[in-house]
């Protein structure tokens, strides 16, 4: 073969590698042999060419080859498939947390700074003396109302003073239980903040200094961060805030069941602002318990003012001497 005929090849062939980069050995070489058969006298001396390209003539000639950017990853002998394309799935962490603790106090709902004061004051209060040595946020500390998709009051909208009124809480939960661990678990609410990064400040998406943790410095604080892809696991205990399902309104019977229904282990929610509890069998004997742990913030919000279902609560889990929880109601200050 000249060297005239190597360029012509090159000069040829080269541009169709690039145009169809997935197409098939022996597709290619068809072609080739068509449009250029002065250069190419049968498929079978084109489909060797292509081979030659690709680095799928043998090892020692595609370490030496001199176009490797045309060179496809190796199929694994019996694979009868080509490379297949590249998948966009998010391949984020989706392990569960685990959690080890003697007594866990689960806060739900809190909404900062639209919170009920007495209600919190109380469910920490039971907290401290129930002497627990582990907290878990799970889900709407803050509410985001400056960044709601919904319509909010203009007068009402101060970005700045919610992220401090979570700041402040979270400060003070770590002063009062400085040895405790303290999870924090992204709600919907929380989602509001990247959801407003993505529709107004995209160029601020994926910097580390506006990811929600970063905000709020939970890192000084000790505190664990966890966003909408991971749950808790306490034992057999799986904690959610409630909308990793996709069903905004599941509960026909009550919250509990609802996740029961969607979850099939034993699990606990918040996000319903309502406390509940639902437990089945199973025909191998299997206990599933589920519970929703009702709200620490207001009960009549604007939005809503009415809510027959709704109710200021906390959690206890208790794991010293086996599983159990308290599924506290809180009434007028008084638990239940």
């Amino acid at each position: 073969m000249t060297a005239a005929m190597v360029r012509n090849r090159e000069k040829a062939g080269l541009p169709i590698l690039e145009q169809f980069p997935t197409a098939a050995n022996k597709v290619l070489a068809r072609k080739l042999h068509k449009d250029y058969p002065d250069l190419w006298l049968d498929v079978e001396k084109a489909r060797f060419w292509v081979r030659l390209k690709r680095g799928a003539a043998g090892e020692k000639q595609r370490q030496t080859s001199t176009a490797k950017q045309y060179q496809q990853p190796l199929r694994k002998p019996g694979d009868p498939f080509g490379k297949l394309p590249e998948s966009l799935a998010e391949l984020e962490d989706t392990s569960a947390y685990p959690l080890e603790c003697e007594k866990c106090l689960v806060l739900a709902d809190v909404h900062l700074p639209f919170h009920d004061e007495e209600a919190t004051r109380v469910a920490l209060e039971y907290g401290k003396r129930a002497e627990v040595d582990a907290i878990v946020l799970l889900g709407d500390l803050m509410d985001c109302y400056s960044i709601s998709r919904w319509v909010t009051d203009p007068r009402m909208r101060n970005l700045a003073k919610e992220l401090d009124a979570a700041r402040q809480f979270l400060e003070m939960l770590r002063e009062a239980w400085p040895d405790a661990k303290i999870i924090y678990k992204a709600g919907n609410h929380e989602e509001r903040w990247e959801s407003y990064l993505y529709c107004r400040a995209p160029d601020l998406v994926g910097v580390p200094d506006f990811e929600m943790d970063k905000v709020l410095r939970l890192a000084d604080m000790n505190i664990v961060w966890l966003d909408r892809m991971r749950h808790i696991k306490l034992g057999r205990l799986n904690m959610v805030h409630g909308h990793e399902f996709g069903v905004s309104a599941y509960s026909p019977v009550n919250a509990a069941r609802g996740l029961f229904m969607r979850a099939k282990a034993i699990s606990m929610c918040g996000h319903f602002h309502q406390s509940s509890q639902h437990s089945e069998t199973t025909m191998e004997d299997h206990n599933i318990a589920c519970w929703s742990v009702g709200t620490l913030g207001d009960l009549h919000p604007r939005y809503r003012r009415y809510n027959t279902r709704w109710n200021n609560g906390f959690a206890l889990v208790n794991m010293t001497g086996g599983f159990r929880v308290q599924n506290m109601r809180i009434i007028k200050g008084e638990v239940y």
